[in-house]
């Protein structure tokens, strides 16, 4: 099963060096993981509607809205990433979504958990973190661009795999059209 722990050393493996038994082993490289994987796995989540990190909900009302363009205001889940669609006109605010529908609703990357990854993105990870863990591994400019080439190469897979797990959505009437 994948953790947190395997995607670092599969990352150092790429870059030829030791992993790590946790990150509070007190080695050099568990100090960098413990340092930017965190922040790295979100960064790469928000990269993309990841459709395996995506949840639809209906919002609660929260309060009406202290904003005079909105009529509602909504709390975030705590889970939000970033919003994907809010299915209409809406602002985003310190945590809050504005907006004028009672019924609102929205689409939402959230962080899983990493054993729940599936393998493409799980290797798309691994290569975008072994580009950050290389300069202060391994001093080498080139090793960082070389592994910062693959990571680009396996998020166009990721993307590419995810996308290919659901249809698309067909626009039976374009607003191009509709005025012909």
């Amino acid at each position: 099963m994948i953790s947190e722990v395997k995607i670092c050393n599969n990352s150092y493996i790429l870059l030829g060096e030791a992993g790590i038994e946790s990150f509070e082993d007190g080695s050099v490289q568990a100090e960098i993981a413990k340092a930017l994987y965190e922040s790295l796995y979100e960064a790469v989540l928000s990269e993309n509607g990841w459709h395996f990190a995506t949840k639809h909900i209906k919002m609660s009302n929260l309060v009406t809205s202290d904003n005079p363009n909105y009529n509602y205001q909504y709390l975030l889940p705590a889970d939000t990433l970033y919003v994907i669609d809010g299915f209409g006109e809406y602002e985003i605010f310190n945590g809050y979504l504005y907006s004028n529908r009672q019924d609102q609703e929205i689409d939402y990357v959230f962080k899983p958990e990493v054993n729940t990854l599936p393998p493409y993105f799980s290797i798309a990870l691994q290569y975008r973190l072994a580009a950050a863990f290389a300069i202060p591994i391994t001093s080498d400019l080139s090793k960082a661009q070389l592994m910062e080439g693959f990571a680009d190469k396996y998020m166009a897979k990721a993307r590419f795999n995810d996308a290919s797990s659901r249809t698309m959505k067909v626009m039976t009437e374009s607003p191009y059209t509709k005025g012909r």
